[in-house]
């Protein structure tokens, strides 16, 4: 028979691999979230937001507010811009499973030639997001537009592949400052890459890969762009 401390030390070491096997590991964030390919010239840049509900336009509105606080100047403007903002209603079987969608036309050198930001309205009713949280998917597309790419998977990272709880981190500054720490060169005679991304709503939703990072089924085309 056991003594009383060989039992009590077997306890000991169950209830550690109980609390081992039960508490979830903790998914690694990246001390600097990764960059994109693409950026815009400066730390600042205009947009235009054609969301026509209040509400959205108010999303848009503070989730760029937050953005400037971190050091991006997104400068609202009312005339055309590279970067347009708004949202849709896709209710359909698989539009549905995407909360955000982003299209990024840049040159191989990284320079943004238009990005088209969107939110899907049908996934935040379906799936339940509160306003708060739809301005952190906000933040999050926001950030794939200025030049971030994914945090780790379960990252305490906005730019986290399914984010709906984080708002912009110290590691997501960090990436974006490191995006923009080199000069800016223009190159007008380059190929052209066509990014399409679509963020899912629901997290236990496989999410491709591309960057070498979790990413939000990324596909790109390219195609040569004429001098101008």
């Amino acid at each position: 028979m056991k003594s009383k401390h060989q039992l009590a030390i077997a306890s000991l070491m169950t209830v550690g691999a109980l609390m081992m096997t039960v508490q979830p590991i903790a998914a690694a964030t990246s001390s600097s979230t990764p960059i994109a390919p693409w950026r815009y010239d400066k730390k600042t840049t205009t947009y235009r937001d054609k969301s026509t509900s209040p509400y959205y336009k108010d999303v848009w509105r503070q989730a760029t507010k937050n953005w400037q606080k971190q050091g991006f100047k997104w400068q609202s403007t009312k005339s055309s811009s590279k970067t347009t903002l708004t949202s849709y209603a896709d209710k359909s079987a698989k539009g549905v499973v995407y909360i955000g969608m982003k299209q990024t036309t840049y040159t191989a050198s990284g320079r943004i030639i238009k990005n088209k930001v969107m939110l899907n309205r049908a996934s935040f009713q379906k799936f339940k997001y509160n306003k708060a949280e739809r301005v952190k998917v906000a933040e999050h597309e926001l950030g794939h537009a200025l030049g971030l790419a994914h945090n780790q998977r379960g990252s305490v990272s906005v730019m986290n592949p399914a984010n709906r709880s984080y708002a912009i981190k110290k590691v997501d500054v960090k990436g974006m400052q490191r995006r923009y720490q080199t000069p800016y060169k223009t190159v007008t005679n380059d190929t052209v890459y066509v990014a399409n991304s679509s963020l899912k709503a629901n997290p236990y939703l496989e999410i491709q890969t591309v960057f070498g990072h979790d990413h939000d089924c990324e596909t790109a085309s390219q195609f040569t762009l004429t001098p101008f």
